[in-house]
């Protein structure tokens, strides 16, 4: 198996209706990663100072280092993330993620 779209027709195949997120999730949830936001528009002021609070911010670009992607997750309507590192575990990772 070679991609996640050949899994995924792999599980349509065997008649798993459920989503690769379903399986997927508790892998992402254990991840963390460092990495660039870029930010996109505006942020609503509600939610501004939560982001600066938790990174570093300097105009439209935001800094982060091991954060859990859950932790991104309430962001991602307003921040294009890069991630730098894949860290599952606690292990690091050498690969490059794009979130």
């Amino acid at each position: 198996m070679e991609s996640i779209r050949e899994l995924a027709e792999l599980l349509r195949g065997v008649r798993v209706d459920v989503s690769l997120e379903f399986y997927l999730k508790p892998l992402f949830n254990r991840l963390r990663v460092p990495g660039i936001g870029i930010i996109s528009g505006t942020i609503p002021d509600q939610v501004r100072p939560r982001l600066a609070r938790r990174y570093t911010k300097k105009d439209k670009v935001v800094f982060f280092e091991n954060t859990p992607i859950k932790e991104l997750k309430e962001f991602r309507g307003y921040v294009y993330f890069l991630a730098s590192r894949l860290i599952p575990h606690g292990e690091e990772s050498r690969y490059q993620a794009i979130h």
